[in-house]
């Protein structure tokens, strides 16, 4: 199954560090999508939707946040007019409360979409994230997946570029476990997390990282 991550909403990084970038405003960020349903044609792949932009959206000044909701809800419409299976981000347990990610989730109700993403690009660990998803899914009966590219060693509190960082679970759509519908590698392995400390910029290869992590992996028995 082929799994896609959209990402490049405007102002997508709001912190405006290291993951900045996305489209100049609303009407190119729909010509975008446009251009995302032509791609995925008949195909039915997975959408990880636009990692950060709905959690971050609790930082925006009130009509910051009304507008991107409201551009979410319309890519979102749109790409229900495809076969794939679309997952909002909905950060991880150590961002928002699930009060507060329920919230956020209740505006899309009249949205079709088939559940949500949890710890994209992150470190927290499947169990944590497992017991998250659960108690988010018990309030708006969706169901989710989980980035499991490098929680293989949990949460630190660096979350860029840390070297005590291992491969989780390998990728499945069959977890066993209920209302989640899969495990996926969603960031590829030794791709930056930002410029720091001497690692490339966002989104760039290190071979060194990537090196790192396969030699943590093996610490605590992936392979």
């Amino acid at each position: 199954t082929v799994v896609f991550v959209i990402y490049s909403i405007p102002n997508r990084d709001i912190s405006g560090k290291y993951s900045m970038g996305g489209e100049k405003d609303g009407k190119t960020y729909l010509e975008f999508i446009n251009q995302v349903i032509e791609g995925i044609g008949n195909h039915s792949p997975i959408i990880i939707y636009e990692p950060d932009a709905l959690c971050d959206s609790v930082k925006m000044t009130k009509k910051e946040s009304k507008q991107r909701i409201k551009l979410m809800q319309d890519s979102l419409k749109l790409l229900s007019k495809t076969n794939a299976k679309t997952y909002i981000d909905c950060g991880h347990p150590n961002w928002l409360k699930v009060s507060e990610v329920c919230s956020l989730l209740k505006r899309f109700k009249k949205i079709p979409y088939e559940g949500f993403t949890l710890n994209c690009c992150n470190f927290v660990d499947t169990d944590s994230c497992v017991e998250y998803g659960l108690e988010i899914n018990k309030h708006i009966d969706k169901n989710y997946v989980i980035d499991t590219s490098r929680n293989g060693m949990g949460y630190t509190g660096n979350i860029f570029n840390p070297t005590n960082v291992a491969i989780g679970e390998y990728p499945t759509l069959n977890t066993e476990i209920k209302n989640c519908d899969g495990f996926l590698w969603l960031k590829p392995l030794g791709e930056s997390d930002g410029k720091v400390d001497g690692t490339p910029k966002a989104g760039r290869f290190s071979l060194k990282y990537a090196l790192k992590i396969i030699e943590n992996s093996k610490k605590i028995n992936v392979f």
